[in-house]
Order: C-alpha cells, then structure tokens, then sequence
C-alpha cells in the first residue's frame, strides 16, 4: 500500500496544493521538538521509513494510517496527465483496476 502510495505521489505535479502535512502524519509524522514546513521531500523519506520497518520488522508493525494516503492521492489530487495506472508497482495496477 505504501509503495503503491509512494509510485503516485511521485507523479504529482509540484504544487501548493499538495497535501504534505497530510500524508506525512499518516506515515509517522515527526518526532517531538521537529519544526519547519514539510516538503515532498520529508514524505518521501517518511515513506521510505514506513516501507523499511515493515520490511524489517521483528514482530508486526503495521503503519494504520498509511493506506488513507494512497485513497486520498487518487481521490483528491490533481495527476494531470501522468496516467497512474502505467505506474509499474502491481499494488497500484490492482488498485486503480478495482477504483473504476
């Protein structure tokens, strides 16, 4: 789900209309003490975490939020010409397929 996320995400045009603040809560946020606006840069990265532990985990971790950010990149954001379902991640095929 968060790969299928991340393959989205990095299609979106740069915009103001992105919603950083958003999908980087859903992946973890930052820590205590953090400041300073999010970029798309801080998403990715946190992306990358999530997808990390997941893969590495010694017990199950499961980032519960994650998924709203992949329902919300295809409902709400402006891909514009980039046709998601071109996007070579299978997670993201069979989602767009099963959107219609």
């Amino acid at each position: 789900m968060i790969k299928a996320f991340l393959a989205v995400y990095k299609l979106l045009p740069e915009s103001e209309s992105r919603h950083e603040d958003y999908y980087f809560g859903n992946l973890g946020g930052r820590g205590a003490g953090a400041t300073g606006p999010i970029t798309s840069e801080h998403v990715v990265n946190a992306a990358k975490r999530c997808i990390l532990k997941v893969e590495t985990a010694k017990q199950p971790y499961t980032p519960i939020y994650a998924g709203r950010n992949l329902y919300a990149v295809l409902d709400g954001e402006r891909i514009g010409y980039a046709r998601p379902e071109r996007c070579s991640c299978s997670v993201l095929a069979c989602t767009v397929a099963n959107r219609s």
